[in-house]
């Protein structure tokens, strides 16, 4: 870790030999040309200083659809305020812990001449409180970028802290992609369209001959009981989705939303009766797999049959050439889609 810390980070590349009888190896110092914009990411420090006031004004906001299109709106509404407490308390919080251990030391010196001085001893102290208080939070934030644990409580511990995250920050770094047709990728957009390009080409095939388990294995084995089919079918309640939500770490994070689930747990007061709705919805029949299914069949007929707009009723019907059985399904799966988007079927 301390070459990493002393020396910039390069790349090597390896060029043609040519007519020499060496291959000639240039190497460069690694810049990063374009900087994309951070996402959003939860900082565990937050939760403290006006934390809670940022979170219940932006979940106050009129939200209309399902439970879980209205949590999604939520969470991104209360980003905002996140953003504006870490500039107001946090944004140099690093500098501000080096700033108060220094005065503290000034004050201690002070103190050291003057012992009987009320004046400094009470300063003394609440710079004492002050530093503590500050270091602590420090340390959270390092530990959550860095996600290491304590090694010890101390300056070593920070130190450690900061090279974990630069080997992290190296570890993650693509500066280089070889894809396809050996075809080497260097810019960031190059790299980045690579990626989704290849992960919709893996997501996007369908497994036709798939090996189907055999049947006189799964007899032969252990089989569940009469009580624990019940048990798995049992419908699930609030405290199951808070038990569940509070089983996770704090600095474990569900999506690419920048929410880690200390968010929720310390929030939960504001909340957690709209995500408990949110995922007992999802896990209940009014919003399950079979209407997410025709939801998603719904939106991929209009996409293709180009429809603008589609009135419901007994004597209406699809103003497109499609079959009966998928003028049916649109039928039934127009109501699920209307919801999740917050309208109602009048409305579309």
């Amino acid at each position: 870790m301390a070459e990493s810390n002393a020396l910039p980070a390069y790349v090597i590349r390896y060029l043609t030999e040519g007519i020499s009888n060496h291959c000639p190896i240039k190497a460069e110092q690694l810049h990063t040309k374009h900087k994309a914009r951070r996402p959003f990411k939860y900082c565990n420090i937050w939760g403290h200083l006006g934390f809670l006031e940022k979170v219940e004004t932006a979940w106050q906001m009129q939200v209309h659809g399902c439970a879980m299109y209205q949590v999604v709106k939520k969470l991104n509404a209360s980003k905002q305020g996140l953003k504006e407490l870490n500039k107001l308390h946090f944004r140099d919080i690093l500098v501000e812990v080096e700033d108060d251990k220094i005065k503290l030391e000034q004050i201690q010196r002070e103190l050291q001449t003057s012992p009987r001085d009320q004046d400094i001893q009470g300063k003394e102290k609440a710079q004492y409180q002050k530093f503590i208080r500050y270091s602590y939070v420090v340390e959270s934030f390092l530990q959550q970028r860095s996600k290491a644990t304590w090694i010890r409580i101390g300056d070593d511990n920070s130190k450690y802290f900061f090279s974990v995250i630069k080997q992290k920050k190296l570890k993650e770094a693509v500066i280089q992609l070889r894809y396809g047709n050996d075809v080497i990728h260097i810019e960031p957009e190059e790299i980045s369209k690579t990626f989704v390009e290849y992960y919709k080409e893996l997501l996007g095939k369908k497994v036709v001959d798939r090996t189907r388990a055999a049947r006189r294995i799964m007899i032969n084995r252990l089989v569940l009981s009469t009580t624990q089919h019940m048990d798995m079918i049992k419908p699930y309640t609030n405290e199951d989705v808070r038990d569940a939500i509070f089983s996770i770490d704090g600095n474990k994070r569900s999506g690419p939303d920048g929410y880690e689930s200390d968010f929720f747990k310390k929030a939960w007061t504001i909340v957690g009766k709209y995500v408990t709705t949110a995922v007992l919805q999802f896990l209940s029949n009014d919003f399950g797999a079979i209407e997410l299914h025709l939801g998603f069949y719904a939106w991929e007929k209009i996409r293709m049959l180009h429809i603008s707009r589609l009135c419901l009723g007994s004597s209406s019907e699809v103003k497109e050439p499609v079959s009966g059985h998928e003028s049916e399904v649109l039928r039934q799966a127009l109501p699920v889609v209307t919801r999740a988007c917050g309208r109602t079927s009048m409305e579309t």
